[in-house]
């Protein structure tokens, strides 16, 4: 029969990926057999060894059989080295390579679970061994390359486990025919009892059920056979999304039982939602009942609304701290797309009522369903965990998306159409400031005529949300910021900058932005300040780190500031100066941890 195949190495993972607190289940460093306690075989050897071992979990691994299985070719090497990803190095310290097969009898009819034991050795590159395994005339591994199984890492432990079926004669024949590159090779085998049934699935429920989030959990007893297994969820009894949504995991046939665990993110507040497992090993599938559970409303975080120059939120004044992120509907930087539970694990550790600047624009100048989608996920997880988005529509610049700015009194249909679209989709409290446009070119005689059309436009189609102007890049003439600020449609005036120091308010944001704003009586806001582009970085995220609470401070002291949204985050990667919540294992960047420890006292 069709063999089934499961490797683990260095470290289980289950449920959402985060890169702020992986849920880790306890699982063997390498392969679904150890770190388990002893487990039953039909045979266990040490492949050219000459002495039996006992190893961490208790299990007794006798020599290689030699003679007594018949055993056919081959070259016995031993060559003891530590593994960093297994606790039983002495089980690799030996092997046979070459062409060579194993014929083992008196076994028990049925399908059983062949686990083998390999290591990369010498290999440096991909394709240097490369080989298959046959069993009983049926290929189970297929131009197997240990070096690439093991992460490309030489000197590394590697189980692969396999359904093997045992016929009436209790023979299994095991070998490893001529190699596509190099020799096969073999550390140890053995096989589990033949398979007693279907995997038994009891315990199903839902626990740290959030808005947005749940656990789902069950208990599996794979009936000594390699389990795969998933959850299903839905709306409905016909769910619709599983997890893992690719792929499944898996649970050792060596285990009596196994308690199991995903994670469910991106669902809506005030929801019933069904779930199921579904589980196989080589006696066939099985699936649990349907079950329920029900996510809580979201957390409230009230709506943001204007005072004269002062933004207030819940009865007091508020100013927000955030950061930008351009790239996580436009992906127009690669990696910056996430799926809803990234998006999900991001907004969760956020501190409270954070602000998020979102580049909400198209691809060209139609309407982008596809960005739209992507708008949905940020505005879901946003909205679970009580902060706030302020969406871009357009760009002055080239960055990103076709819809720019037309200048015209009369906006173009492209753009009532996308700015009708984003406008109208989310329109409560988490969607709390929209700008027409990032970096426009307010030098234009008809910018402001254009401005305030699209301001007009917002405000009638969401009379509560705040508009802002997007612009300030280069203006430094307060009475050109009035004018083109001072339409009753206008809430917020927005500055960029970047000049140093990164720990001070420059006079353009505190004296002429500022002076703008007060003689309109409207707040204002750092739509962009970084440390990038002239903007004072140290070089490293490091350095930067201790000056991003200073930064936030000069400006929120400002009487008339509303607050400031740091440019940029990135998801990943090793930028100096972004915010960065993954840096390799979930190891957020040091910009990320001070921009999460920041205390503001304007957050309400």
């Amino acid at each position: 029969m069709l063999s089934k195949f499961k490797r683990w190495r260095t470290l289980c993972v289950i449920g959402i990926f985060s890169v702020l607190t992986p849920v880790i289940a306890a699982c063997n460093p390498i392969g679904d057999s150890e770190g388990f306690g002893p487990w039953p075989a039909q045979f266990r050897y040490r492949i050219g060894a000459t002495s039996s071992f006992t190893d961490v979990d208790g299990n007794v691994w006798a020599p290689d059989p030699g003679p007594s299985t018949q055993t056919s070719g081959g070259t016995i090497d031993y060559t003891p080295h530590s593994l960093p990803n297994t606790n039983n190095d002495a089980l690799y310290a030996t092997e046979r390579w070459g062409v060579f097969s194993y014929h083992f009898t008196g076994l028990t009819p049925g399908v059983a679970v062949l686990h083998m034991y390999f290591r990369a050795t010498w290999e440096a590159a991909e394709g240097q061994r490369v080989f298959d395994v046959v069993a009983n005339g049926a290929t189970i591994m297929d131009e197997f390359d240990i070096y690439k199984d093991s992460g490309d890492a030489a000197w590394t432990a590697d189980e692969q486990d396999h359904d093997v079926t045992i016929g009436s004669n209790g023979v299994l024949d095991v070998s490893f025919p001529a190699a596509t590159a190099n020799y096969g090779v073999l550390s140890a085998i053995a096989l589990s009892p033949a398979i007693s049934g279907v995997p038994g699935l009891s315990s199903l429920s839902a626990s740290n059920i959030t808005a947005s989030s749940a656990q789902l959990n069950a208990v599996i007893d794979p009936k000594n056979g390699t389990t795969s297994y998933h959850f299903e969820y839905g709306t409905t009894a016909s769910y619709g999304s599983r997890v893992p949504a690719s792929s499944d995991q898996w649970v050792s046939g060596t285990r009596s039982s196994a308690t199991v665990a995903e994670t469910v993110s991106g669902l809506s507040p005030s929801t019933t939602y069904h779930y199921r497992l579904v589980a196989s090993n080589g006696s066939g599938s099985a699936s649990s009942g349907d079950q329920t559970f029900t996510t809580p409303a979201a957390t409230s975080s009230g709506r943001i609304t204007r005072s004269g120059s002062q933004l207030r939120l819940n009865g007091a004044q508020y100013k927000f701290t955030g950061f930008n992120w351009y790239g996580a509907i436009t992906g127009c930087r690669p990696g910056e797309l996430p799926t809803a539970a990234e998006a999900d694990a991001i907004f969760a550790a956020l501190p409270a009522h954070t602000m998020v600047r979102i580049w909400a624009m198209p691809s060209g100048t139609s309407v982008d369903t596809t960005r739209l989608a992507a708008l949905d996920v940020i505005y879901n997880a946003a909205h679970a965990h009580g902060h706030y988005l302020d969406l871009v529509l357009e760009n002055g610049l080239s960055d990103c998306t076709g819809l720019h700015p037309t200048y015209s009194a009369t906006p173009s249909a492209a753009e009532i159409a996308w700015l009708d679209a984003v406008v109208t989709r989310h329109t409560d409290e988490t969607v709390a400031i929209i700008e027409p446009a990032n970096e426009a070119n307010t030098g234009d005689a008809n910018f402001k005529a254009w401005n305030d059309a699209m301001a007009a436009r917002i405000k009638a189609d969401n009379p509560n949300v705040l508009v802002g102007t997007g612009t300030g890049n280069n203006d430094s003439n307060q009475s050109v910021i009035q004018n083109y600020s001072s339409s009753s449609n206008i809430d917020l005036i927005s500055y960029h900058g970047y000049s140093s120091p990164t720990n001070s308010c420059e006079a353009r944001a505190c004296t002429i932005t500022a002076g703008a704003a007060a003689a309109l009586n409207k707040p204002w806001y750092a739509g962009e300040r970084g440390f990038c582009c002239g903007g004072g970085s140290t070089g490293t995220n490091a350095g930067n780190a201790p000056l991003l609470g200073p930064m936030y401070t000069a400006f929120l002291n400002n009487s008339t500031n509303a607050g400031v949204t740091y440019w940029d985050f990135l998801r990943g990667g090793t930028d100096p100066t972004s915010i960065t919540p993954d840096v390799g294992g979930g190891a957020g960047s040091p910009m990320w941890n001070a921009f999460k420890a920041y205390s503001n006292p304007y957050h309400a």
